[in-house]
């Protein structure tokens, strides 16, 4: 990979940064850099969009790529394009969100609409979890500490 694409990345990031601070929470790339962009004008967010594609097309599969892909989605949003919600968390993080129906956590002890007795308990959170998950399994027997992975006790 050039030093080309990499520096057009940081940019992108950097830029789109100028229109939602916060969009790069950490950026340990070289100073002058996010100083120039810093001093600049703000790009118009669609001309960053149109840069992520191009940028995109440079890129083979891989997490550079898929960072990428997710600042031309967000590029997008920021020029005021409208994306179903399930699409842009797709395109940005790879992972189409599902809808769970709500039934699924009725019997869950967290449940604060629906409370049940485990809630009530002045147990620690952690017997009220270990309770719920072998109601869960069917079986109330306990782990034994050597069949942990790490294999060593807590004092």
């Amino acid at each position: 990979m050039s030093a080309d694409v990499v520096e057009r990345y940081l940019r992108l990031g950097l830029r789109l940064d100028r229109h939602v601070e916060g969009t790069v929470d950490a950026y340990f790339g070289p100073p002058e850099l996010a100083e120039e962009v810093k001093a600049a004008p703000p790009v118009d967010p669609a001309a960053l969009a149109a840069e992520a594609e191009s940028l995109l097309g440079e890129i083979e599969d891989g997490w550079l790529r898929d960072q990428v892909a997710g600042l031309a989605t967000f590029a997008r949003v920021v020029a005021g394009e409208t994306l179903a919600y399930a699409d842009e968390v797709e395109r940005c993080y790879g992972i189409r969100p599902e809808r769970t129906d709500e039934s699924a956590f009725a019997d869950s002890p967290t449940n604060r609409r629906s409370p049940t007795p485990m809630l009530a308990s002045r147990s620690s959170c952690r017997a009220r979890d270990r309770s719920w998950i072998a109601t869960r399994r069917g079986s109330t027997r306990r782990p034994s500490r050597a069949s942990s992975s790490s294999g060593s006790r807590r004092r």
